[in-house]
């Protein structure tokens, strides 16, 4: 008797993951460039030309990217039994910490590519009040990991079938 392997092959993995991945990118894009454009929109009034949305797609593509393998590090893993609004909040930090520390390294390389010094970038960030900027962004790239980690955590709970049922408003 033939056993089904219900695993599914490589192409069907390397499918699921290319289609996952343009999803975040996709949902990143959206969400950076409405920040993108708010800041835009800010500097407008102080007579300020200012166009970055060409780095909504670059960020989104590399945090994508790093939200991939926090994946894959099983960062945003729902303890069994943990209920759904804990699981969230406590993936969206450590996720959130993950890519803070990737975005540090991130910061760090292009200062290197720049020439600069990791010192010199370090003290560019902290003397030239950039760090509230960073801090800033932190606190927006954890908002906007709130919902994307609820649906995901929400989908796995209710089971691939039930969730997509639930988003096309059938019961």
């Amino acid at each position: 008797m033939d056993a089904i392997d219900p695993r599914p092959g490589p192409g069907q993995r390397l499918l699921h993951e290319i289609r996952s991945y343009a999803l975040i990118v996709l949902y990143l894009t959206v969400c950076f460039g409405a920040i993108q454009l708010y800041k835009a929109a800010l500097l407008t009034e102080e007579s300020i030309h200012y166009a970055g949305y060409g780095f909504a797609i670059a960020k989104a593509l590399v945090l994508g990217k790093f939200l991939m393998l926090g994946e894959a590090m099983n960062a945003d893993r729902r303890v069994d039994g943990e209920p759904l609004l804990r699981g969230v909040l406590r993936s969206s930090w450590l996720l959130m910490l993950i890519l803070f520390v990737l975005t540090v390294i991130e910061e760090l390389v292009v200062g290197a590519i720049h020439g600069r010094h990791p010192g010199r970038v370090f003290a560019e960030h902290v003397d030239g009040g950039r760090w509230a900027e960073f801090l800033a962004y932190c606190l927006l790239l954890w908002l906007i990991l709130l919902p994307y980690l609820g649906l995901k955590h929400l989908a796995k709970t209710l089971g691939p079938d039930a969730f997509r049922e639930v988003l096309r408003g059938r019961r």
